[in-house]
């Protein structure tokens, strides 16, 4: 019988989990909100709670020896506590692993989820042919998380919080972060950066068919909605969603000047909306990168991203098994 792990995406928005075999195959999958404003007991509680429920719908059907999960950060691999996770409010310092393996008698691996996700990708999308050895991953939602493959290894840094482009300043006097620094990539490209600036532009009295799209009600504004409107011509949402490339691009050009990757792959639900950002993104890359790295790394669109958190959290697990079992 194929072994397999329960394998957890927890992002600011959304947790997911899974059934993963040790080939990459994800078996059943099931989904629920973060809701991350009621406190991270009530998160915590609902995610045991349904981490045992997925063990004890399919203890019958699969050999489930472990559980991975992959969490937002900043989150240190070493004592597995959170430090002020920016899409995580109140669990500053949570001793988040003793809790999780206080409740579940099961081997368990944490991983950062960004991190998660560039193994993910590495080893069955973008970098799956072997050909690629230096990959950065974004992802681009909720706020902006990344993970980098440096010559082949994954980059941890000393505790397992690097890299953390999300939060590398892109402007000095630019908005304040949930991270508390002023100007983050994150605080400008990510969807909740984006839905907070067009709601300031309309409150202020721009137009916009977002006010007809909420009924009036701004607050409810997301960049899901910004980007349809986008779409449909919104002046206002496409000069959002431009101005949020034009930043992203001078992150990016940041990214290539330090670590030189052959390859950016974009996640997360904004990534749907590249497309509108492209020339922007482009432009920006374009005008500020150094003349060796022009148009030498190439800007792909995951093509698993609904799955690439849970099959890297799951290969980290596998991999751990391993190396346990050879030494």
């Amino acid at each position: 019988m194929n072994k397999h792990v329960i394998s957890v995406d927890m992002g600011g928005t959304n947790i997911r989990v899974g059934v993963v075999n040790q080939y990459g195959e994800v078996k059943k999958k099931r989904s629920m909100l973060t809701n991350a404003h009621l406190g991270k007991e009530s998160v915590v509680e609902r995610l045991i709670a349904l981490i045992q429920d997925m063990h004890k719908s399919c203890i019958q059907e699969y050999e489930i020896i472990g559980l991975s999960l992959a969490v937002p950060g900043p989150y240190d691999v070493n004592s597995g506590v959170f430090y002020n996770p920016p899409n995580l409010p109140g669990w500053d310092r949570f001793h988040f692993r003793d809790i999780i393996e206080k409740h579940l008698n099961i081997p368990i691996y944490i991983i950062n989820d960004a991190n998660a996700a560039v193994l993910g990708e590495y080893i069955y999308g973008a970098g799956a042919d072997n050909k690629i050895r230096h990959l950065v991953y974004l992802t681009l939602g909720t706020g902006v998380g990344s993970g980098a493959i440096i010559n082949g290894e994954l980059l941890l840094g000393s505790r397992g919080f690097a890299p953390e482009f999300g939060h590398m300043t892109i402007d000095k006097n630019g908005p304040v972060c949930n991270c508390g620094n002023v100007g983050c990539l994150e605080a400008l490209v990510s969807g909740t950066a984006i839905s907070k600036l067009i709601r300031g532009k309309i409150g202020n009295g721009d137009a916009s068919i977002l006010n007809d799209m909420c009924n009036r009600k701004i607050n409810q504004i997301n960049a899901e909605m910004v980007a349809e409107a986008a779409e449909n011509g919104d002046r206002l949402a496409l000069s959002v969603i431009k101005e949020a490339g034009s930043n992203l691009g001078i992150g990016l050009v940041n990214i290539i000047h330090s670590f030189d990757p052959e390859i950016i792959v974009f996640g997360g639900g904004l990534s749907a909306s590249l497309g509108m950002m492209m020339p922007s993104i482009k432009s920006e890359i374009s005008q500020r990168v150094m003349n060796n790295q022009k148009d030498k790394v190439k800007l792909v669109v995951s093509k698993i991203e609904e799955n690439v958190a849970l099959l890297g959290a799951s290969s980290v697990f596998f991999d751990a098994m391993k190396n346990e079992k050879q030494n």
